[in-house]
């Protein structure tokens, strides 16, 4: 902003670690380039987007909302969907463990995540693979048994599998 402008160049701009942050949020902009503007906003609110996957069809965006960006808040992350222009937005998970890499199945019924904790939702598992219906309810891990972690997952196009990569 103009004031924070003016306090940088006054070097009165000093703050406590972790006390100036700014909400992160999501901005559409033209293939063709441009800077984000307050027509391109897709999110806005008192938290912030900390990842996010558009859907094949570009018609919907599976992410994850915190109530700030600092990393300490992570824990406080949930998995939520919405249409791309930031309407119709639903929360699917309910815990207090951090997510990531939230992706919607082709076929838009399901949401994988990567949570890393057990199927309860209990924290410090390695990361393990979740799956959450689009319309809400219950979660299910899949890999329970797999002592390994889960790193990145991504459906197969056809929706039938999920690939993913695990640090052995």
């Amino acid at each position: 902003s103009e004031e924070e402008k003016k306090k940088d160049e006054l070097k009165d701009d000093v703050f406590a670690y972790d006390e100036d942050y700014k909400q992160v949020h999501l901005f559409r902009v033209p293939v063709a380039g441009g800077a984000p503007t307050e027509a391109g906003r897709v999110t806005s609110g008192d938290f912030s987007i900390l990842s996010y996957r558009l859907s094949r069809d570009g018609s919907r965006v599976a992410h994850h909302r915190s109530p700030t960006p600092l990393y300490g808040s992570a824990g406080q992350s949930e998995v939520w969907i919405m249409k791309a222009d930031g309407t119709d937005a639903r929360q699917l998970t309910r815990n207090t463990v951090a997510e990531s890499a939230a992706e919607l199945s082709p076929d838009g019924k399901w949401v994988s995540f990567l949570s890393d904790s057990s199927e309860t939702f209990e924290p410090y598992y390695n990361d393990n693979l979740f799956l959450v219906p689009v319309e809400g309810g219950t979660h299910r891990m899949l890999l329970a048994s797999m002592p390994h972690e889960v790193e990145d997952a991504s459906w197969s196009e056809d929706g039938a599998a999920l690939f993913f990569t695990a640090n052995t």
